[in-house]
């Protein structure tokens, strides 16, 4: 049962920390620019942005985590007598760990396609 308190507490802390993201706002110099028209461009690319797959790269990557870290932990644990324990703690561990690289990756990833988005609608994006 103590393995699955552990899943739940560090599932919920990641989709925690996922909510405190900010939004991605380009830096575009808009001199010249029809303001109109780029705020229609805006959204088609912050749509496009959306199809990235935050959620399941998040979880892929905690689901890695937590397996390689419930191994160590295994490992770990059993040189003192306790290798559930280590694994439990192990996969809490690096499943955390997992699951914040992916959640950064994925908000990475979105932020790459609306700068490129912008870049190709022929928008100077500046950051």
């Amino acid at each position: 049962m103590g393995n699955r308190v552990i899943l739940a507490v560090t599932v919920a802390t990641a989709v925690g920390l996922a909510g405190c993201a900010r939004p991605y706002q380009p830096i575009v110099d808009l001199k010249e620019v029809n303001l109109l028209a780029y705020e229609q461009d805006l959204a088609e690319c912050r749509a496009l942005a959306g199809q990235v797959d935050v959620g399941g790269e998040t979880i892929g990557a905690g689901l890695v985590g937590a397996a390689i870290g419930a191994a160590i932990g295994a490992a770990t644990g059993a040189v003192v007598g306790a290798p559930g324990t280590g694994a439990a703690f192990g996969a809490a561990a690096a499943g955390t760990t997992g699951l914040a690289s992916g959640a950064a990756h994925g908000v990475a990833t979105q932020e790459q396609v609306l700068r490129r988005c912008l870049d190709g609608r022929g928008y100077r994006v500046l950051n």
